[in-house]
């Protein structure tokens, strides 16, 4: 193989690294950012369940840096925001699970049982209100690890309500969960971002009124809560909106500034991806690049969960 036919390598982090504190000095920098990724990615960034065989963290990184092989700057700015990015590992979302459980999950649970949490029997009586509350997914959540997590048991089946919306039976489903004693509905879910998904699986779980139904998001983004403001807490006052955390619109990176501080980067960020947006799309776009630069719903999420990116185009 001649020189000319050699394939392109891409510098390490290590050699970029270098050449970049080279270049600037006694500034220590980039070699902070390097050394927190490499526990990150030990510690971590190893959950990533799309390419647990593959590469190592820091060798896709350096690809996905390479992609601006000519825009040093553009690298650096990069580099340095990817510590900015939230990664939800699979330990990170066990305790989550536990959290929502015992928090908003358990306070919606006693207030809709009308529990007195002065009563001495409280704990018998909590037990038995959850062996009536009805457990599900909005879209796709792992319900059965959320129920192993929670040591919740007695209910056979454990639904995605967005499915059930499209292909159910909206009175059999009401039905027969009175039937079997169910007296409340919980449709958790891992994240909502943009909100659609949300408001995908609400018309069964608007149709099981009068019986009482609550949303809870381990993590939901701006554009998801705004979706339950406007759109389904209006016409279902039997629905309750309660997630565990709330990403604050400072925290994402959409198309135009929030009007609260941001990071300091972003400006540059927000530049960036719209100037490099046409090299992402290519001459032949795929359906998933439809929403543009910034993603799914273009609310520019930087949360990434364990089973995939809920983020713009930061797929190492």
């Amino acid at each position: 193989m001649t020189e000319e036919q050699t394939p392109h390598q891409p510098p390490t982090v290590e050699e970029l690294v270098a050449r970049w504190t080279d270049a600037t000095g006694d500034t220590p920098k980039y070699g902070a950012i390097r050394d927190l990724l490499l526990f990150l990615s030990r510690e971590l960034y190893c959950d990533y369940q799309p390419f647990p065989e593959g590469p190592q963290f820091l060798e896709r990184l350096a690809r996905w840096l390479d992609n601006l092989r000519d825009d040093e700057s553009g690298q650096q700015l990069l580099f340095e925001f990817v510590p900015w990015l939230l990664f939800i590992g699979r330990r990170e979302m066990e305790t989550m699970y536990r959290a929502a459980f015992t928090g908003p999950i358990s306070r919606w649970i006693i207030d809709d049982a009308g529990l007195d949490i002065a009563d001495p029997e409280l704990s018998e009586k909590f037990s038995a209100a959850v062996r009536t509350t009805f457990f599900g997914s909005i879209a796709g959540m792992e319900i059965g690890s959320f129920a192993h997590i929670n040591d919740l048991s007695g209910q056979s089946y454990r639904p995605e309500f967005r499915v059930l919306s499209r292909f159910g039976n909206f009175d059999q489903f009401r039905d027969e969960i009175q039937v079997d004693g169910f007296k409340r509905v919980v449709a958790v879910e891992d994240m909502v971002g943009s909100g659609t998904q949300m408001l995908e699986a609400s018309p069964i779980l608007s149709h099981v009124a009068p019986i009482n139904v609550l949303l809870c998001p381990i993590v939901v983004a701006p554009a998801g809560a705004q979706a339950w403001h406007d759109v389904l807490e209006p016409d279902n006052p039997h629905m309750t909106f309660s997630p565990l955390f709330f990403i604050p619109p400072n925290a994402t990176l959409s198309e135009t500034a929030p009007t609260i501080p941001e990071h300091p980067l972003s400006n540059q960020f927000r530049r960036l991806i719209n100037d490099t947006w046409d090299a992402v799309q290519g001459a032949h776009p795929s359906p998933q690049l439809k929403d543009g630069p910034f993603g799914f719903g273009r609310f520019g999420s930087l949360a990434c969960l364990i089973q995939g990116s809920q983020t713009w185009r930061v797929k190492f």
